[in-house]
This record gives structure tokens, C-alpha cells and sequence, in this order.
């Protein structure tokens, strides 16, 4: 991500990771595989390398709605 990720992007992306059914497992591709709820939030809250790239993808989603 070219910019630093600020507070409220982590929180929204915790809100949105929150709403995931407990028992889903999400693949995000690379060597990962399938990752359950509990882990992406892990990742994130530790803004792990994955947790960026989690926060990123995230965030590029959430704009896709503004430029329609």
C-alpha cells in the first residue's frame, strides 16, 4: 500500500472481518491457503505483512463503491 494505513481503515476492516460467519474459512490465493475469521483478524490487529495486504484489498473494495 502506498500510503500508511491509518486507524480508521483498521477498524473498518475489523468491523467487516467481525461480520464473517464464525465457521467460514476465506482464501485470499498466495501460500496462505484458507484462513478462518479468527486468523485474518489476528493479522490485521498485528498489521502483519498478510494483515496490510488484508487491510489493503479491503480498502480497494470498499473505494470500487465510490468510483461506481
Amino acid at each position: 500500500m502506498a500510503t500508511e494505513i491509518t486507524k480508521d481503515e483498521i477498524d473498518i476492516v475489523l468491523v467487516r472481518l467481525r461480520a464473517i460467519p464464525e465457521n467460514a474459512l476465506i482464501s485470499i490465493g498466495g501460500p496462505e491457503g484458507s484462513l478462518s475469521k479468527e486468523k485474518l483478524i489476528e493479522e490485521v490487529e498485528n498489521l502483519t505483512p498478510l494483515g496490510k495486504r488484508i487491510i489493503e484489498m479491503q480498502m480497494l473494495y470498499l473505494r470500487s463503491f465510490k468510483k461506481g
